[in-house]
């Protein structure tokens, strides 16, 4: 995957092990002055039901629960900086 971001190692493995339809949580920082509405808008993802997403605009953070496929979009857009596996309780 082809990205300007930065991508934690766990990350990496589970984008490239798991299946497409795989739901994976991820928190996405965003450089300024990246508007995730808009990213996501753009994406076509606004209004999509299957994907959850959170925002801490403070520190700039996006939290998403979706497909491994729409992290991969995700991820390799220019609005991030970072980009980390979200920690689970399992």
């Amino acid at each position: 995957m082809t990205t300007n971001s930065a991508v934690d190692p766990e990350l990496e493995y589970l984008l490239e092990h798991s299946g497409g339809d795989q739901q994976i949580e991820v928190s996405l920082l965003l450089r300024h002055p990246a508007d995730p509405q808009a990213l996501l808008s753009r994406l076509g993802f606004a209004d999509d039901p299957a994907i959850v997403t959170s925002f801490v605009e403070r520190v700039r953070v996006l939290s998403v629960r979706a497909s491994v496929t729409v992290i991969q979009q995700l991820v390799a857009q220019p609005e991030i900086e970072m980009a980390t596996a979200a920690l689970t309780d399992e």
